[in-house]
């Protein structure tokens, strides 16, 4: 538990400790297979066709950001639906990272959709 949270210093003690269980549950062959027999993820088409307005929100990319800001970018030119926005200071789990800055970027965009 001390080295997540370590390495996430913001989340809930809830999360620290949920995260290390099910780390101690996990079995190596699962997580060789997850990237043995999961290719890239191409969703470009499946997000272009998104019919109602849609948040993608990600990690500050000077933290961690799954989705490259060029592609977040070019995910939401591509829909006049979607808008990007990133949550200052969050990895890749804002909502654990930076809970109230999350919420306030949802509610920000909520406001305006």
């Amino acid at each position: 538990e001390q080295d997540i949270a370590t390495a996430s210093p913001h989340w809930d003690v809830r999360d620290v400790r949920t995260k290390a269980t099910a780390l101690g549950l996990v079995l190596r062959e699962a997580v060789e297979r997850t990237f043995d027999e999961n290719g890239a993820w191409d969703l470009r088409a499946e997000a272009a066709a998104i019919p109602v307005p849609t948040l993608l929100l990600t990690g500050d990319p000077e933290v961690f950001a799954l989705v490259p800001p060029a592609l977040a970018e070019e995910i939401a030119a591509a829909n006049p639906r979607l808008t990007y926005r990133t949550v200052p200071g969050a990895g890749h789990a804002p909502h654990r990272d930076r809970p109230a800055e999350t919420l306030s970027v949802v509610d920000d965009w909520l406001a305006r959709a």
